[in-house]
């Protein structure tokens, strides 16, 4: 006999046949997944808590774009989120998180070192002042 091998169970041709497991993907568990990617949890922890492997996350979120959309939206709204927090109490006069925030944002805030070097001319240290502590100054 010549031909694709069929199902035991239904006789269908594997290719037809819906006898295997089915899927973990399903609607309840895309939505428990969004749920916890919006509070900011990593993805060990997310997968843990749902019962699959990082394994089928990273191949679901590759081969399903619309998975994968769902997922990416639901991290950035727990991005969007913090940045309220952040903002708000920036607005109500937190000086020490405005100053945290703006030392992420711009450089010439943050108390690092740059370290300029060429292999043909000696090395360069600069120290770029924290602008920060003039300013706690002046309050």
């Amino acid at each position: 006999m010549t031909g694709k091998p069929n199902c035991k169970k239904c006789n269908k041709p594997k290719s037809e046949c819906i006898c295997g497991r089915p899927s973990k993907k399903t609607e309840d568990l895309v939505k428990k997944l969004e749920s916890i990617f919006e509070i900011d949890w990593t993805i060990d922890e997310a997968c843990t808590s749902v019962g699959i492997s990082h394994v089928i996350y990273h191949k679901w979120m590759k081969e399903d774009k619309v998975f994968f959309n769902r997922i990416e939206q639901a991290k950035i709204r727990a991005q969007v989120r913090a940045r309220h927090v952040i903002h708000e109490a920036i607005d109500k006069g937190d000086s020490k998180l405005a100053m945290d925030f703006i030392r992420r944002r711009d450089n010439r805030y943050s108390d690092r070192q740059e370290i300029i070097w060429n292999l043909d001319k000696p090395i360069w240290i600069v120290y770029l002042p924290p602008l920060i502590k003039e300013w706690e100054k002046d309050k």
